[in-house]
């Protein structure tokens, strides 16, 4: 139960790096097409990078997909408003895929 209410806030912690009004236009056409974008991006990436036999991880591609929508929409619109990436919560993003490997190599490190 727990591993749940953790994945669904790391989830949430994700979708908070998408503008206020990409996220507010739900079912609209323009939310479809970034939905659209975001996994057509991830799925490209995926397929190049098991091509070339690259590792790779697909948590990572869906942030970036999500990091280049929301600077995509904010070329689209200027810097009007709130129409780019949330920096401040990509940055908590960015910080926890950076230290959740770190943190589990220490922790398996002291139970061998």
């Amino acid at each position: 139960m727990e591993s749940r209410r953790r994945a669904s806030i790391e989830a949430f912690g994700i979708l908070q790096l998408l503008p206020v009004e990409l996220i507010l236009g739900v079912g609209t056409s323009q939310s479809f097409a970034i939905v659209f974008a975001l996994l057509i991006a991830a799925i490209i990436w995926n397929f190049d990078t098991w091509a070339l036999a690259i590792p790779s991880s697909n948590s990572y591609t869906l942030i970036g997909s999500v990091i280049g929508v929301g600077l995509m929409n904010q070329m689209m619109h200027g810097l009007s408003g709130t129409s780019g990436v949330d920096w401040g919560q990509a940055l908590a993003v960015g910080k926890s895929l950076l230290f959740s490997p770190v943190v589990g190599f220490i922790l398996v490190g002291l139970l061998l």
